[in-house]
Order: C-alpha cells, then structure tokens, then sequence
C-alpha cells in the first residue's frame, strides 16, 4: 500500500513538473512571437510611413513645380496682354506726350522724352 502511494505521488509531482514547463514552454513561445510580430508590424509601418511620406513630398513637388510653371505662363500671358493694350492705346489714342510714356508710335508724340 505504501508503495502504490509513493509510485501514486511520484506520477502526480512528474505530470505537475511536465505541465508547468509546457506552459512556460508556450508562454515564451508566445512573447517571442509577439515581439518579433510587433517589431515586424512596426516595420511595416515604418516603411509604408516612409513611402507614403515621400510620394506625397514628390507629389507636392510635382504639383508645385506644376504651379508655377502655370503661375509664370499666367504672369506672361498677363504681361503680353498688359503690354498688347498699352502699345494699343498709346498707338491709337495717343492725346499728348504725358500719356505716351516715351512710345514713338504715338500720334503726335514723336518728341516725348522717355
């Protein structure tokens, strides 16, 4: 009876020793595997951050670059047409030096100083 008792005790102890080393066992297990999966999603995100970051910095460039090439053609356009009217009517309706601003076309303005 003593002895079925103790081989009784002995598989008892054997199975808590067993089961507390599994569950360590699977807990280190786990943390590794969720630490190393964060460190990979941060990765992940990192390098999708980055990429996000510089396509919308050459997006913006491109865009910007694309403003002001529009911007200098409007400035342009703007100066031609300004430029258009005034030799326009200093041609046309050119009334007196004060208002030829030096322009030679102008009826009657052949002596301006400008």
């Amino acid at each position: 009876y003593v002895t079925c008792f103790i081989l009784r005790l002995i598989t008892i102890l054997t199975f808590q020793v067993t089961s507390n080393q599994s569950t360590a066992h699977d807990e280190h297990n786990q943390e590794v595997i969720s630490i190393h999966s964060t460190a990979h999603d941060e990765h992940n995100q990192e390098v999708i951050s980055i990429h996000s970051t510089a396509h919308d910095e050459c997006n913006q460039e491109v865009i910007s670059n694309q403003s002001t090439a529009y911007n200098e053609r409007n400035e342009c356009n703007e100066r031609n047409e300004r430029n258009k009217i005034n030799e326009c009517n200093e041609y046309n309706g050119c009334n007196g030096c004060d208002r030829c601003n030096g322009c030679d076309r102008c009826n009657g303005c052949n002596g301006c100083d400008g």
